[in-house]
C-alpha cells in the first residue's frame, strides 16, 4: 500500500506557465459555456445540431486539457524519465488521447464567446478581413488538410524515436517539452482536425478516403516503429535508459514493453475516431436517403394529380 500512496503522491512537478495556460484556456471554455447558456444562443453561435450538449462538450474539453496537464506535471513524467515503457504511454496519451478529447469537443465556438466583446469584435474583423486573417486561414486549411495533417504527424513520431534525438530531448528538459512534447501535442490536433473537422460532428474538409487515411496511417507508423524497436531491435537503443541506478527492469526488456504498447495501446487509441467517423457517414447516409425518400414522393404526388 505505502508503493501505490507514493506512486500518486510523490513525484509531482510544477509548471507554473503550463499551468497558467491551461487554466486561461478552462476559463476562457467556461465562460463562453455560461455565455451561451444564459443567452440561449448555442445554436446559432456554435452552429451545432441540437442533439449535440454543449455541456457534454464542456465537460470532454475539461477532461481532454486535464489529460494533458496530468501527463507532463503527475508521477508519469518523472517515472517516464526512468522507464522507456512509461515514456511510450505518455506519447500515446500526448499525440492520440488528449487532442482526440479536445478536437470531439469543438471548443473553439465556445471559447469565442468566453473572450471580453471587445476581444471578439477585434478578432472578428480583423481575422475576417485583413490579409492577415486571410493568411492564417488559408495556412489552417493546408495544415488539417490529410495529406498535411498525416504527413506532419507520422514525421514527427519517427523523428522523436530516433536514438539520438530522443537521448537529447530526455537529456534537455527545455527541448523535451517545446520540441517533444508540443510538437507530438500539435499534430495530433492536426491529425483529429483533419479526421473529425474543426467543428465536429460537422463533415470536416477532407473526403472520406481521407478520414479513413487519417487513422490507418498513424496505425501502420506504429505498428512499424513498433516492430523495428522490439522485434529487430536486440538492444536497447537510448543511452538515456542504460545504467540507471535502483532501476530492475533491464532497458532493453522495458524497449520491449514500449513497443508492444504502440502496436496495442496506440492502435486502441484510434479506435474511438474510427467509431465517429463511421457513425457520421452512415448518419449523412441516412438523412441523404430520406431526402431521396421525400423528393420521389413528392414526384409521385404531383405525377398522380397531373
Amino acid at each position: 500500500m505505502d508503493f501505490f500512496i507514493k506512486l500518486l503522491f510523490q513525484h509531482w512537478s510544477f509548471n507554473p506557465y503550463l499551468i497558467a495556460v491551461i487554466g486561461l484556456f478552462f476559463l476562457t471554455e467556461y465562460r463562453g459555456y455560461r455565455y451561451l447558456r444564459s443567452q440561449d444562443k448555442f445554436d446559432l453561435a456554435a452552429k451545432l445540431p441540437k442533439r449535440t450538449s454543449l455541456s457534454s462538450r464542456f465537460l470532454i474539453f475539461i477532461a481532454g486539457g486535464s489529460v494533458l496537464l496530468l501527463i507532463l506535471i503527475s508521477p508519469l513524467n518523472y517515472w517516464a524519465g526512468y522507464y522507456f515503457w512509461v515514456h511510450m504511454i505518455q506519447h500515446i496519451f500526448l499525440m492520440l488521447v488528449s487532442p482526440f478529447l479536445i478536437v470531439v469537443s469543438a471548443p473553439w465556438s465556445i471559447m469565442y464567446w468566453g473572450l471580453p466583446s471587445q476581444w471578439r469584435y477585434r478578432l472578428r474583423r480583423n481575422f475576417s478581413k485583413s490579409q492577415l486573417g486571410t493568411t492564417l486561414r488559408a495556412i489552417g486549411r493546408i495544415a488539417i488538410s490529410p495529406k498535411v495533417a498525416i504527413g506532419l504527424f507520422s514525421i514527427t513520431m519517427i523523428l522523436w524515436m530516433v536514438p539520438s534525438l530522443f537521448d537529447l530531448a530526455m537529456e534537455n528538459p527545455v527541448i523535451g517539452f517545446y520540441g517533444m512534447d508540443l510538437s507530438m501535442f500539435i499534430v495530433g490536433i492536426l491529425l483529429f482536425s483533419s479526421v473529425l473537422g474543426i467543428d465536429y460532428p460537422h463533415w470536416p474538409q477532407s473526403s472520406p478516403s481521407g478520414q479513413i487515411a487519417g487513422l490507418m496511417v498513424p496505425a501502420v507508423v506504429m505498428w512499424m516503429i513498433a516492430i523495428v524497436i522490439g522485434m529487430f531491435g536486440q538492444h536497447n537503443w537510448y543511452s538515456c535508459y542504460a545504467h540507471l541506478p535502483g532501476i530492475t527492469m533491464s532497458s532493453y526488456g522495458s524497449q520491449q514493453i514500449g513497443a508492444a504498447e504502440l502496436w496495442v495501446c496506440g492502435d486502441f487509441s484510434l479506435t474511438p475516431a474510427l467509431d465517429l467517423v463511421v457513425k457520421r457517414f452512415l448518419y449523412r447516409e441516412e438523412m441523404l436517403l430520406k431526402q431521396q425518400d421525400r423528393e420521389l414522393s413528392l414526384l409521385t404526388n404531383l405525377t398522380n394529380k397531373n
